[in-house]
């Protein structure tokens, strides 16, 4: 079926452009949120995958049978290598989102917030934000060889 009306061909074009743009929009929910964030949720949750991982490895029986170092060793590197896999495609398992909505809530997730929060974490900044503490500081004493009021000897107990 052919449609004759421009307008109403316009329509449905412009209305699969905005299904496609927002099909992107999904990959692109993260855009706005800083990088120590993103690397926060996905590291707890990458431990979260490891940890059930490794017990859905202890189900299956083969790790009581083997279990010397070296086995022991290489079993945290595929744990933690299969978790690795699982939270690096599309975005992980969802755990990252649910505690990015956590540590950054969605009202914060706009290109203004973030250009604020990168231009606050510039090295120029932070080194003028530096505290140095107060208080007593700790220098040495000099002691001079020549006068005798000032060296306090050091009495040692000697057990013979």
């Amino acid at each position: 079926m052919e449609i004759h009306r421009s307008q109403i061909k316009n329509h449905k074009v412009a209305q699969s452009e905005k299904e496609k743009q927002s099909k992107h929009r999904v990959s692109d929910e993260f855009e706005h949120i800083p990088e120590p964030f993103k690397k926060a949720a996905r590291g707890i949750e990458q431990q979260f995958v490891e940890f059930m991982v490794q017990q859905m490895h202890k189900t299956t029986g083969a790790a009581a049978e083997e279990s010397n170092t070296a086995m022991n060793y290489y079993n945290d590197l595929l744990y933690k290598e299969e978790s690795n896999k699982m939270t690096e495609h599309k975005n992980g398992l969802g755990i990252q989102k649910l505690i990015l909505d956590q540590i950054y809530p969605k009202k914060f997730r706009n290109a203004d917030a973030l250009a604020a929060f990168n231009a606050h974490n510039k090295p120029q900044f932070t080194k003028a934000q530096q505290i140095e503490m107060e208080g007593p500081t700790q220098t040495k004493k000099e002691i001079k060889m020549g006068s005798q009021s000032q060296i306090n000897p050091v009495r040692e107990d000697r057990h013979e």
